[in-house]
């Protein structure tokens, strides 16, 4: 191992994220971040017992992904693995790489029911500054802040403290080859503009470093985010409504995390601090027959309580 991988394979390890025995699945595009991670976890496993198993998801949207396939199987085959294939995406209406990405969530689940321990993906630093920029542009709240964590179960993502650069260069210094999948250059996608114009201007006009610090301010969100679960009130969200007797009775900063979080489990995708504002002022009206449109969520107010429903 290299010292950047020792070094990675060692804070995991103390975190507890690595155990003997535990049996991982890997998300295997056989671009850079997903080549990386699996020869880092072939590496980790040559000293510590894991069992891991690759899987490819080929979405059949472009000509070269019967290419990639191979490639990816070969890969697995090079390091005693059997490549799971999952096929069988339908995009329907709607946005396309949102439907991709459900799709795929949707794949892991049922695997993860045959009594696998987690799923690791690719995701790193510069993807965790990506997405907490999209958040701020759209008007995320102040406990949205941390959107990567490097463990939500089932969810492990190893790479999280690595940049793109720190991948590519050991990838480069190892002789890996990996697949370039050309739709990251399509500008059509929303976020391949903020990688490819935004980002690179933010180089131009902010003080070096500040892709590592908007990390540190996401890391700070992730400890306010626990304290404030400390401090919380007992309040039940694991129902499919909350009544709003509840959340009136709470401050409303903790009330309107406890709408957000509430709406996270019910499988509505990240809501716009506007929008929990919106329904927080509804909530204190006491009064139902009202609906709000999230983001893939309808949210509604009925009856006294508070509900949810991913559409």
């Amino acid at each position: 191992m290299r010292p950047l991988a020792n070094n990675l394979f060692t804070r995991l390890r103390e975190q507890g994220l690595l155990r003997p025995g535990q049996r991982i699945l890997i998300g295997f595009s056989g671009g850079p971040d997903s080549r990386f991670l699996y020869h880092f976890l072939f590496q980790a496993s040559q000293r510590l017992p894991l069992v891991l198993q690759p899987v490819h998801f080929n979405h059949n949207l472009r000509p070269e992904a019967a290419w990639e396939a191979d490639f990816c199987q070969q890969t697995a085959q090079a390091y005693g693995h059997q490549l799971w294939l999952q096929t069988g995406f339908a995009p329907g209406g709607g946005n396309l790489q949102q439907a991709a990405r459900d799709w795929r969530r949707g794949e892991f689940s049922k695997l993860m029911a045959q009594g696998w321990d987690a799923v690791a993906l690719g995701h790193h630093q510069d993807d965790l500054v990506e997405t907490l920029l999209f958040r701020l542009l759209r008007g995320a709240g102040l406990f949205s802040l941390n959107p990567l964590q490097t463990w939500d179960a089932p969810w492990l993502r190893p790479l999280l403290p690595l940049s793109k650069e720190q991948i590519l260069q050991e990838l480069a210094a190892l002789g890996i080859g990996f697949v370039n999948d050309a739709s990251n250059q399509d500008l059509k996608y929303q976020r391949n503009r903020l990688r490819q114009e935004l980002v690179p201007l933010l180089d131009q006009l902010a003080p070096p470093g500040w892709q590592s610090r908007l990390a540190a301010l996401s890391q700070d969100a992730a400890l306010l985010e626990d304290a404030f679960s400390q401090a919380l009130p007992p309040v039940n969200l694991e129902g499919e409504s909350l009544a709003f007797v509840t959340l009136t009775q709470l401050p409303p900063l903790f009330a309107k995390e406890a709408i957000h979080r509430f709406l996270r489990r019910q499988g509505c995708q990240e809501p716009l601090r506007s929008q929990i504002e919106e329904i927080f002022k509804l909530v204190l009206r006491g009064q139902g027959g009202w609906e709000v449109q999230t983001k893939g969520c309808l949210v509604q107010g009925r009856q006294g309580r508070l509900w949810g429903q991913r559409r």
